[in-house]
């Protein structure tokens, strides 16, 4: 759940984005980034951005999900951004 969301502050397709990069986070990492010891515990740590990325992952996932988890919802990237990002377009050798 974005941040926002959280708050009641209203939302809008920035929230998707977000949660784009949970979904992508756990599809890659294989846990979600801010799960808690409970509901108020992940909250906080939505809050907070609180998560950790480990040491052996790509450097461009980790560049790319901080370009999404931001807490500003304007400063998230759009879909274009993140289907252009180096992520996704890496050399596979």
């Amino acid at each position: 759940m974005a941040p926002e969301v959280l708050g009641n502050h209203g939302y809008s397709f920035s929230a998707d984005v977000w949660g784009l990069g949970v979904i992508m986070f756990t599809m890659l990492i294989g846990s979600c980034p801010f799960e808690g010891r409970s509901v108020e515990d992940t909250y906080n740590r939505i809050k907070t951005l609180n998560y950790t990325i480990p040491k052996n992952i790509d450097p461009n996932f980790k560049k790319l999900i901080k370009k999404i988890f931001k807490l500003k919802p304007s400063l998230r990237p759009h879909l274009n951004e993140i289907r252009n990002d180096n992520f996704f377009n890496s050399d596979l050798d």
